[in-house]
């Protein structure tokens, strides 16, 4: 997030930030587009239903729902695996008889290539025991989100200029892994007591849009760090406003695919204060508070 203009925002320039450094974001991160989980109440093109769980990469189970009364027996057991921590799963679906029971095959085994960001829809092909195959060319689920963050504080930003702002580490909420999918924010109508017409810098009412990639300890990638710059907090003690603050609302949204819109996971504020010695920022509750110079 950033209280600069948009101009700055788009250019990403973190060490120009008024308000906020902009987060790494997915810039220079683990690449997008990896889906850790394919967790959740799936449905495919056949309309057969697969509830699945996701214990590890390595470990997933449930079950396949068919669409018809051909086979004798349902639902179907599933496991499956994620291959080589990419974006792509196998699943195995093997018929309750134990065998071919002369309607319906031993097995069959789908393989599914989810899209990022969302992880929430996907495709790919299937191949039974019997040698037959076909596509799959719908695969979604409902969108997941997290229930909620915790954020910790890591330390002053070490670039110049960022003595004042706190780098926070956030961590997602959940039983879901939600590694691969995209996390960002958004707030406006806040509030600056520290600003005056005419000011060299703007005022601090808004977060800058900050994007992040979710890695898989649900730990976003690159801190998002909050504070006003070492020259603002100077200026505003050379103009005699401190005491001052400035609350800015803060929410966070995981994006889905198209055909989900993207959710609000948690909404909290982004309090700031400057006094003639300390500066305090606080994030989701948590302070962080420091003497500067």
């Amino acid at each position: 997030m950033d209280g600069s203009s948009k101009a700055l925002l788009r250019r990403r320039v973190a060490a120009m930030a008024v308000g906020v450094v902009l987060p790494i974001g997915i810039c220079g991160a683990q690449q997008s587009g990896f889906c850790a989980s394919i967790a959740g109440s799936w449905k495919d093109n056949y309309l057969y239903q697969w509830p699945l769980q996701q214990q590890s990469p390595t470990q997933i189970t449930g079950a396949q729902f068919q669409s018809h009364n051909f086979c004798i027996y349902k639902p179907w057991p599933v496991s499956g695996t994620r291959q080589g921590g990419g974006p792509t799963f196998q699943l195995i679906a093997t018929n309750p008889s134990g065998s071919d029971d002369g309607i319906c095959a031993a097995s069959v085994t789908y393989t599914i290539t989810l899209n990022s960001p969302g992880c929430n829809t996907g495709q790919g092909n299937w191949v039974n025991s019997r040698g037959a195959s076909g596509p799959v060319t719908t695969w979604k689920k409902p969108c997941s989100s997290p229930s909620g963050e915790s954020n910790t504080p890591i330390g002053w930003n070490p670039l110049i200029g960022g003595d004042t702002m706190q780098n926070w580490r956030v961590t997602l909420s959940g039983a879901e892994n939600f590694g691969g999918r995209v996390v960002y924010e958004t707030g406006s109508g806040g509030s600056d007591s520290c600003w005056r017409q005419g000011d060299p810098f703007p005022a601090f009412t808004a977060v800058g849009n900050g994007t992040w990639l979710v890695d898989e300890t649900n730990t976003l990638v690159g801190s998002d760090t909050v504070g006003w710059r070492t020259d603002v907090v100077s200026y505003y003690r050379s103009q005699n406003r401190v005491p001052c603050s400035a609350h800015i609302p803060q929410v966070m949204k995981i994006r889905c695919n198209g055909v989900a819109a993207d959710l609000t996971y948690e909404t909290h504020s982004i309090d700031l204060v400057i006094t003639a010695t300390t500066i305090q920022v606080t994030r989701d509750g948590v302070m962080a508070q420091r003497t500067w110079p």
